[in-house]
């Protein structure tokens, strides 16, 4: 469904793009297949950060938000991020790193650690 999305829509403009790959994002939700819907997510994020649309990259952290509350690790990196881009988007360099200064220990899965310290 996902990669089906990404081939048919790579001769479309941004818009469409984004479309095609919400309507799989909500599909994922509906089945609640986190790890379907967590990819997604990172992909429109990437979509919406390319189109400095910072309001589609706030539903997209609230989204993942919803999922860190819920108890899914996956989306603690995903809501981090998106924190930094809107920063980033929002002309705040200095708050883009601040989430991954206060990464809580132990949080990384055993592969991150580099990346997270």
């Amino acid at each position: 469904m996902w990669l089906e999305a990404i081939i048919r829509s790579r001769a479309d403009d941004e818009a469409v793009q984004f479309a095609r790959l919400e309507a799989v994002r909500l599909a994922f939700e509906n089945r609640g297949d986190l790890d379907g819907e967590a990819g997604v997510l990172l992909q429109l994020g990437n979509l919406a950060r390319a189109r400095g649309d910072a309001a589609a990259l706030l539903r997209l952290l609230m989204r993942a938000q919803v999922l860190a509350d819920r108890g899914d690790e996956r989306a603690l990196g995903l809501v981090a991020l998106g924190r930094a881009v809107a920063a980033q988007l929002d002309g705040r360099p200095a708050d883009a790193v601040r989430p991954w200064t206060r990464w809580p220990p132990g949080r990384c899965r055993p592969t991150w650690p580099p990346r997270c310290t």
